[in-house]
């Protein structure tokens, strides 16, 4: 299974709280280039899972208009920054054994996205997540146990 974990691009910390914070127009052009540069390293998603936050739902739309995303996304409370990463690998091993879904797309916050690398690849120290950054996983459900690919930053 490929899991592609994002952190949403840079977001205004001017909002009436953190759940609304919007995306600065730094991190919509982070974004998108990530986005352009993933079209070329994925084969296609299938399923895609997103924190309900206004910055991770923004970063989301950004990315379904240059990514051929076939499936709607997925928001989950338990991707907000302080979730419940124990959930969502227990819900990705489900995805992969049940609906049998071999590339996911998570897109979430700090400290979320390190710690569910952590879970899913124990052996790797966690990358730095900055905004607009998205790391690569080869996770197998049956070992439950992940490899690190690869990590890109519009600014690396």
């Amino acid at each position: 299974m490929q899991i592609l974990i994002m952190r949403h691009g840079e977001a205004h910390f001017d909002a009436p709280n953190d759940s609304e914070r919007k995306l600065t127009s730094t991190g919509q052009t982070a974004t998108l280039k990530v986005a352009n540069w993933l079209v070329t390293k994925t084969q296609g998603i299938k399923y895609v899972l997103v924190s309900p936050y206004t910055r991770a739902q923004q970063t989301l739309a950004i990315i379904r208009n240059i990514l051929p995303l076939s499936t709607k996304a997925e928001t989950l409370s338990e991707l907000t920054p302080n979730g419940d990463e124990d959930y969502v690998v227990s819900y990705l091993q489900a995805l992969a054994h049940i609906e049998h879904i071999d590339s996911v797309l998570i897109v979430s916050h700090l400290p979320l996205v390190g710690d569910i690398f952590r879970l899913l690849c124990p052996q790797q120290l966690s990358p730095l997540f900055y905004p607009s950054t998205v790391a690569c996983i080869d996770y197998d459900p049956v070992k439950q146990i992940g490899e690190f690919q690869w990590i890109y930053h519009s600014e690396f």
